[in-house]
């Protein structure tokens, strides 16, 4: 009989136990890995989360477009943006708002253009 017992609370606790170890695992595990996998990304995510506001897109505008058409919106939409920008300074009604758009439109195309220009730069290795 107490052989019995003590079988059943064996399996009892197991069986309760089992599961919350089961979480806990995969909590640390996913906490351990987490900070390297994003990094690169959230770089790119936080540039895009900061320039699609400040040239009147959103996230969803995004959505359901390939990579080539979505290029094109955020080139065509900064092309506008930095041209209303550029006629507000003219007039001098340029806000503070405006001003911080200008510069994040511009630190990405830097960013962008410097991205572009490192392949260009490399020798020609076919020669």
């Amino acid at each position: 009989m107490k052989i019995k017992t003590l079988v059943y609370l064996t399996a009892v606790l197991i069986a309760l136990g089992a599961p919350a170890l089961a979480l806990a695992d995969d909590s640390t595990s996913a906490t351990n890995s987490a900070p390297s996998a994003p990094a690169q990304g959230s770089k790119r995510g936080q540039a895009m989360r900061e320039l699609l506001p400040a040239i009147g897109l959103t996230r969803t505008d995004m959505q359901g477009l390939s990579q080539e058409e979505r290029r094109a919106k955020v080139k065509d939409a900064m092309e506008k943006k930095v041209a209303e920008l550029k006629a507000k300074k003219d007039a001098g009604t340029l806000t503070d708002q405006d001003k911080k758009d200008f510069m994040i439109i511009e630190k990405f195309k830097n960013r962008a253009n410097q991205g572009g220009a490192k392949p260009q730069n490399k020798p020609d290795s076919t020669k």
